[in-house]
């Protein structure tokens, strides 16, 4: 007699005829090709009614795919196929402990799931060896509730019989049976061609006869359709990087390991009907599903035991007492704050907002810089009383409702901004107070995506390089209003569609790459997330732990929106570099000042920082840095925090390409009599913007003040208008316009009635404008920060650049663009100097100190040594004073020859190049006179005896390095050019010709991208042949602030091969693409320039780029009452240091100027000699002309 599975969907009783029990999905990663809504589609059209899912060793997929199930009317079995270990989970001796045993463990109950995912868990943390292992002990302890079934031929138990030992595969499953219980272990028998599979099959047939352990039909499902079979040996390859043609790789040369129907498992086991028949009986006892839609906050202890609620209110008032002090707290201060209390309370959140305003409290309290607010939150005024935000919502018409809607049920979502530096401290805090083993991370997955499905398939099908290179570049790096998708793209780009159908490999390689496309590849950790709960985390979710990852903190198995579905509190701690800035920056004023900055309650009316903004000199400004928005402030001219609030919601590709903006700056010119608000009632809404609707809070409140609708509703009414679903959108135009016909709100407040012509006309604009609105919460927190940086730049310039510089010392790219920009607004940055630099760049005077961190082969070992010395026994008088005092193990030869080369020892006596002569000398006298510190000689000669060397060789009469090799040697250690740059007398050229800057082309728009200039020196040339035949080149070209490629080909590259020499000064025109490659596992993006158009400033492209004649530039003013002083002391600088590089002197004279050739007195040029003599003539009054010689 057949067994029927029944069981309750929907209130229905259903019955199945076979249930699939063994099923990998793509989160086996890379050993499952099986997308979990393909999967759940095609059981439901096989007619199957459960369904269960056992991945290799994880359970990430489990709340997708019961979703997915329910959806499709299909019971979720939730399970996993364990790695047992052959001996102890902690055991890693290659010989014994390498290959592990499968087991498929199903959850029959929540027990059972509980034990599961605490097995799982452990696998992780603990048993990682190859794969995440449990052991027997393991399984012991935790095997009630489950149902185990021995799994593939990996099995223990298979792997017995099949190796011919029947008595230990007897021995093995009767303990299985024994552990698990005498109804909750089958042996699992499969339908594959895989070798041994129907040998093994027989003598578990024959051991379930012996034992009475009854057998269950599987078939170990790796993929949906038989068709797929190929997409998992692509996979598998890609995991094992071999190629399909390789023979030696691990392969399942079958393809039988896919969803098979009901009709032919029945058949495949006709022999054995009682293991189909067992699939069912497993799947009625197995009822156990995650819960969703209970949330499960961490406890926060209130002193006293007090209620949170009441906790809540009572700190709240406190916070609005000193927020508005006095007679600045108003009536609908505490009537929004009441308002807010009661829906908190209701919703039963006062526990999170205690939660949050605890760690902010925290945070400051360490002197960790927390950000003013992000997102929604920033509409809550008791948000604000906490200083959980530190905008003013009432001030500014935020909207409560946008953050926190009492009609729509949902967890609240509050992210904190954190020093980069210091987040982890904050993390720490919540693992001490709420328990480290409640506290985790949360897990992301990298996902095979367009171009990276394009190269991995390529590599696995064995196609060239350069082939499969062409054709990747033919992804586009976006697409307006649709996903980068291989099939969008061969309906848009013309190149890929010809290649597509005319090749017959590509046809083959992109097929391959969409059926893989988007499939999961990898595991990462969410750059921010973090998850509390109120007891253990292993209660709930899975856990996993990074293989080799020193780092004791947990990562949840559950992607965050999965683990908001599973009602645990999710939290964003976010890094954000610029907090680090401004924390640094006003320590750096109250250092050099004494004046003690409160960053948050400065001025915001104060001219000089919108006088800043409104020149575009918005380098270093938050959020405000790209090309686009610095175009929009010139034209914007911001006068107040408004028009910042403004300018962030402008400044997205929406707004942008759909001509918003020019509408909004139109408007702002008119006179507010000629704008149109639509109708007077909304000129208050409206008046902000100027009569366009650009904030999602204005939809709502002209949903409130036209529709009658509750803020509630208006929130609910937007966000139908973002998902343009008809028939949410059709019910809620029907109440919008019924709502306007009315004379009283939907709460019964009495409000004006409107025409209907009026309410179809806003409708449609808030429908339109609904695509491009903005949320005005978050615009205003981050316009606040924007401020904050701009105001610290236009009054604290000096300070604020060198916190800036410090923040991107990694990035030799940005420390140039902000080396550029202090150049700019006046401020030299100095070489690294080791008697006056630290480890960061620093403020001294009117100046920066170049950071001794940024210089290469410098570590943070050796500048503490030197700084510490320096700071002990005083500054280094000479190069071989230095060597004694340094700990020379520490500060080796290579850090010293870098030192010396920088320039960072320019201050001790003698030129880079006779410092270099006698450093080895140097180092060994340095030596002796250590060892002799060591052994207490020195202290024979009493105290008046230092620990110098006895004596001093005289620093040799060699030749400076020439300015070539300065530069190089700046260029090689720095990163970029200091004292000098070769471009230096072409600045004017590259301004006039250059649309974009090297460090800003990744930061462009699609549109900008399109049509770029970029100019300065061919550093590299490198020609070659593509697999075509056509000869191209790429070039690589350096501006003043960075490096960028360009490609020239086809055409451009016969027109213009003469011009492409190395040292030659050019621009390139083109368009932008991304090119997008890996460097150990990691995604990165490179932008390129393709040559439409190059021209040589230089000329003739024959001229030899080697050898260059350097002219020294000063520029004085004749009214200048300190010009004689000056040329005397040029003088003096000038007898020092002579030389062959020609000296010109420039004096400007009412309104015009002349030149003086110095006769007489030709100079060497020197890092030293330029930083000296523009701390006398002022930064842009010094510069150096390079020209190639004739």
């Amino acid at each position: 007699m057949r067994i029927s599975a029944h069981y309750k969907i929907s209130g229905e009783s259903l019955l199945s005829d076979f249930v699939h029990l063994h099923v990998h999905t793509e989160y086996s990663l890379l050993d499952g090709a099986a997308a979990i809504p393909k999967l759940v589609s095609r059981a439901e059209e096989h007619g199957m009614k459960a369904l269960a899912i056992t991945d290799h060793g994880n359970m990430f997929g489990i709340v997708k795919f019961q979703i997915a199930c329910k959806d499709h009317g299909i019971k979720p079995i939730l399970g996993c196929e364990v790695y047992v270990a052959p001996r102890g989970r902690t055991d890693r001796v290659h010989e014994f402990d390498a290959k592990a045993f499968h087991l498929t463990l199903l959850a029959a109950s929540q027990e059972g799931y509980l034990n599961l995912i605490k097995m799982v868990s452990e696998g992780y943390i603990n048993g990682f060896y190859y794969k995440p292992r449990v052991d027997r002990e393991l399984l012991a302890a935790h095997a009630k509730g489950l149902i185990a079934l021995s799994g593939c031929l990996a099995g223990d138990v298979p792997s017995r019989l099949r190796n011919g030992d029947l008595d230990g595969a007897e021995r093995s499953a009767l303990w299985h049976r024994d552990t698990f219980g005498k109804d909750n272990f089958y042996l699992e028998i499969m339908d594959n061609t895989v070798d041994d599979t129907a040998k093994v099959n027989e003598r578990l047939a024959q051991l379930s006869a012996a034992t009475g352990i009854p057998l269950v039909a599987s078939n170990d499902i790796h993929y949906v359709d038989a068709e797929d079979a190929l997409i998992q040996e692509v996979l598998m390859c890609i995991d094992q990087g071999t190629t399909l043609t390789d023979t030696t790789r691990f392969a399942f040369d079958t393809s039988d390991f896919y969803l098979k129907s009901q009709e032919r498992m029945r058949e495949a086991f006709s022999r054995w009907p009682q293991a189909c028949d067992a699939t069912l009986e497993i799947a009625a006892r197995c009822n156990f599903a995650l819960t969703f839609g209970k949330n499960y906050l961490p406890k926060f202890d209130v002193p006293g035991g007090r209620n949170p609620d009441d906790y809540l209110r009572e700190i709240t008032m406190q916070g609005l007492a000193r927020k508005y002090p006095g007679d600045l707290l108003l009536p609908v201060h505490t009537k929004q704050a009441e308002y807010e209390l009661g829906v908190i309370k209701k919703m039963g959140f006062s526990a999170y907002f205690l939660i949050v305003w605890d760690l902010l409290r925290f945070a400051r309290s360490r002197g960790i810089p927390v950000g003013p607010g992000r997102g929604s939150v920033a509409g809550s005024i008791v948000a604000f009383a906490l200083d959980i935000t530190k905008i003013d919502p009432i001030k500014y018409d935020l909207l409560f409702e946008r953050f926190l809607n009492p009609a729509r049920v949902s967890m609240p979502d509050i992210d904190m901004d954190f020093c980069y530096e210091r987040r982890n401290e904050v993390i720490e805090y919540c693992q001490h107070k709420y328990g480290a083993d409640r506290v985790a991370q949360i897990i992301t997955y990298g996902r095979l995506m367009a171009k990276n499905s394009i190269r991995d398939v390529g590599r696995v099908m064995g196609m060239p390089l350069p082939q499969v290179d062409r054709i990747a570049k033919m992804i586009p790096f976006m697409i307006p209003d649709k996903k980068v998708t291989i099939k969008n793209c061969l309906e848009l780009v013309v190149d890929l569609k010809t290649a597509y159908e005319n090749d017959p490999e590509v046809k083959r390689l992109l097929d391959i790459s969409m059926q893989i496309e988007g499939l999961a590849r990898n595991v990462g950790v969410h750059a921010a997330g973090v998850v509390i709960s109120e007891k253990q985390l292993t209660e709930h979710v899975p856990l996993y732990k990074a293989p080799r990852d020193d780092n004791e903190m947990y990562i949840t198995m559950q992607e965050g929106g999965d683990l908001e579905k599973l009602g645990l509190l999710k939290m964003d701690f976010l890094g954000l570099r610029t907090l680090t800035v401004i924390s640094d920056a006003v320590k750096f004023v109250q250092e050099r000042t004494g004046r003690e900055i409160d960053i948050d309650n400065i001025p915001l009316n104060d001219p000089a920082t919108y006088e800043l903004l409104g020149k575009g000199l918005c380098d270093g400004v938050f959020q405000f840095e790209g090309n686009t928005a610095k175009n929009l402030m010139v034209r914007l001219q911001p006068t107040n925090l408004d028009d910042l609030i403004a300018l962030n919601a402008l400044n997205r590709p929406g707004p942008l390409g759909g001509g918003m903006v020019d509408d909004f700056l139109n408007n702002r010119n008119k006179h507010p009599s000629e704008i149109d608000y639509f109708h007077p009632d909304l000129e208050p809404v409206l008046r902000d913007t100027f009569g366009i609707i650009l904030y999602q809070e204005q939809v709502m409140r002209i949903a409130q003040k036209i529709g009658g609708f509750s803020l509630a509703d208006a929130d609910n009414l937007r966000r139908a208008m973002g998902k343009k679903k008809k028939e949410e959108m059709d019910k809620a135009h029907g109440a919008f316009v019924e709502g306007a016909l009315k004379d009283t709100t939907a709460e019964g407040e009495p409000k004006n009635v409107y025409t209907k012509q009026l309410a179809e006309k806003m409708f449609e604009l808030m429908n339109y404008f609904s695509g491009y609105g903005f949320n005005k919460s978050h615009s205003a927190a981050y316009a606040f920060v924007a401020y904050q940086t701009a105001w610290l730049k236009a009054n604290y310039p000096v300070e604020f650049m060198a916190a800036l510089l410090t923040s991107v010392m990694q990035s030799t790219d940005k420390v140039s663009k902000y080396i550029q920009e202090c150049r700019n607004i006046g401020i030299e940055v100095a070489p690294p100097d080791i008697n006056m630099g630290f480890a960061k760049f620093r403020p001294v005077d009117n100046r920066i100190l170049y950071g001794l961190s940024a210089v290469k082969n410098v570590g943070g070992n050796a500048i503490e040594a030197i700084i510490q010395e320096r700071e002990a026994g005083g500054p280094f008088k000479t190069i071989f004073d230095l060597c004694s005092r340094v700990d020379l193990k520490t500060v080796n030869s290579k850090t010293l020859e870098a030192l010396v080369r920088c320039g960072a020892c320019d201050s001790l006596p003698g030129s880079r190049a006779q410092k270099m002569a006698v450093l080895d000398e140097a180092m060994d006298l340095g030596r002796c006179a250590q060892r002799d510190r060591a052994s207490g000689q020195a202290s024979l000669f009493g105290d008046d005896f230092d620990s110098a060397p006895a004596f001093e060789p005289t620093l040799p009469q060699v030749e400076e390095f020439s300015t070539e090799t300065i530069i190089a040697d700046e260029k090689d250690l720095l990163g970029l050019y200091l004292t000098v740059h070769p471009l230096d007398p072409y600045r004017d050229w590259i301004k006039q010709h250059a649309t974009v800057n090297a460090v800003d082309l990744m930061d462009l728009t699609a549109a900008e991208r399109r049509d770029v200039c970029v100019a300065g020196i061919i550093q590299h040339v490198r020609d070659f042949t593509t697999q075509r035949g056509d000869s191209m080149a790429i070039i690589e070209l350096e501006d003043l602030t960075g490096t960028v490629v360009c490609s020239v080909g086809g055409e451009e590259y016969r027109r213009y091969k003469p011009e492409l020499k190395e040292g030659n000064v050019v621009y390139v025109k083109g368009r932008i693409y991304i090119r997008t490659y890996q460097i150990k596992g990691e995604a990165r993006e490179e932008a390129r320039v393709v040559c439409k158009e190059l021209d040589n400033r230089q000329g003739s492209a024959n001229q030899a780029p080697a050898k260059k004649i350097h002219t020294m530039h000063f520029r004085v003013s004749a009214d200048n009452a300190k010009a004689p002083k000056l040329v005397g002391e040029l003088k003096n600088l000038l007898n020092a240091n002579r030389g062959e590089s020609r000296v010109i002197l420039h004096v400007d004279n009412n309104g015009g100027s002349k030149d003086f050739l110095l006769r007489g007195n030709e100079v060497r040029i020197s890092g030293e000699l330029l930083r000296i003599c523009r701390s006398f003539f002022g930064q842009d009054n010094v510069w150096v002309e390079s020209r190639v010689a004739d």
